[in-house]
């Protein structure tokens, strides 16, 4: 995936696919889900941008998902393995529900609930 060239058509389609679901399955269902951006950024065959499209991208997603109800758990950055952890979690300021990574030791995503 590239970049966002749009970050406004983007953040509605994130809004209307959240608020689907929550239609669909209740939003009492949704809070049970952990939600993420994208998968192992940190991979160029996953992510063409860099560390601060990444945080661009969380951005308006979060803003997105969070709008449909703010109990709705999002988190990141699913990198494979521990790069941009600090960043994102420190200077760039951006809230974070959960934590998540990958790394080929673990069969699954862990993720760590942060709040």
């Amino acid at each position: 995936m590239t970049p966002l060239k749009d970050c406004h058509a983007w953040a509605i389609l994130v809004h209307q696919l959240v608020t689907h679901w929550a239609e669909r399955y209740g939003l009492k269902e949704l809070r049970r889900w952990y939600f993420e951006a994208w998968n192992e950024p940190n991979l160029e065959a996953s992510w063409t941008g860099g560390q601060a499209d990444d945080c661009e991208l969380y951005r308006h997603t979060a803003r997105a998902i969070k709008r449909v109800d703010e109990r709705l758990c999002v988190g990141g950055p699913a990198t494979a393995q521990n790069p941009w952890i600090t960043e994102f979690i420190g200077p760039w300021k951006i809230p974070v529900w959960l934590y998540s990574r990958q790394g080929p030791a673990v069969r699954q995503a862990r993720s760590i609930p942060v709040r």
